[in-house]
């Protein structure tokens, strides 16, 4: 009977090492990431309880002072233009402190999501073509996607798209000369990006960090929620959300989202 040879079970120590170096930089970027997640949650859920109790402050007395002005419009009617103009920007004033409290729900409330499958190109383009934009400000389209399908929920995923296309334009009108706003598609595998590209001012150095975060706004008297917002319906698609921006050479957005992975049969 032969003798038995025992295999090489011996291991490279240095070997070892690294997998367990990689292994360990893996789980510390995970605990990052959920350590953000937290920290954006408990933000979140302090946010809420604020919006909570300043809808209920603000939202009566601000339903009163909208019906009283209107009862000193038909008072005054156009006896005194000065006084007209006062009443205006008294209603402007009021219009924009709703919609400060409707955007600070939009954020902190949670809505699950009803996806469908949709041809991401063709939805986009019927979204465009009625996207109400600033004088001076033009939208154009460039289609990557053909009849490629994702799974979306139509209503949010609008939503989220219109705050970032809207907070270019503003960007550019701010900027006080005309522009333009190019949104485009592209496949990438199982990932699909629709880019939002503006040649506006473009996002200061010191802004770009915090872009994302709720309340963050570069302007000046604006509430900066609608990226915020965007962020989060994308990913709660399970996509995500980045910014390519330098000073005077414009933004672009990139909103990654999954992809059906294969070209549809037709029909």
């Amino acid at each position: 009977m032969g003798e038995l040879v025992p295999g090489n079970n011996t291991s490279d120590p240095t070997m070892e090492i690294l997998e367990l170096k990689h292994a360990l930089e893996e789980r510390t970027t995970q605990l990052h990431a959920m350590q953000e997640s937290l920290e954006r949650n408990t933000r979140l859920i302090a946010l809420g309880q604020l919006v909570s109790n300043t809808m209920h402050e603000l939202r009566g007395p601000l339903g009163a002072m909208l019906t009283s002005l209107h009862l000193v419009e038909k008072r005054v009617g156009d006896a005194d233009p000065a006084a007209r103009k006062g009443l205006e920007r008294i209603h402007r004033s009021i219009r924009r402190c709703d919609d400060i409290i409707t955007r600070l729900l939009d954020y902190s409330r949670y809505e699950s999501l009803a996806p469908e499958p949709t041809r991401i190109d063709q939805w986009l383009r019927a979204l465009l073509h009625v996207q109400a934009m600033p004088e001076g400000v033009s939208l154009e389209f460039d289609p990557g996607l053909g009849d490629r399908r994702g799974a979306v929920d139509r209503d949010r995923l609008q939503r989220a798209l219109v705050h970032v296309i809207e907070n270019a334009a503003q960007a550019i009108a701010d900027g006080g000369k005309p522009g333009y706003i190019a949104v485009s598609t592209r496949a990438g595998g199982k990932s699909m990006e629709i880019r939002i590209a503006d040649n506006g001012p473009g996002v200061p150095d010191e802004c770009r960090a915090d872009i994302f975060e709720p309340l963050f706004s570069g302007r000046s008297g604006r509430i900066g929620l609608g990226l915020p917002i965007a962020r989060r319906i994308v990913e709660q698609h399970g996509g995500t959300i980045a910014l390519d921006s330098h000073p005077d050479q414009g933004t672009t957005v990139i909103v990654t989202l999954p992809l059906d992975s294969e070209e549809p049969a037709g029909g």
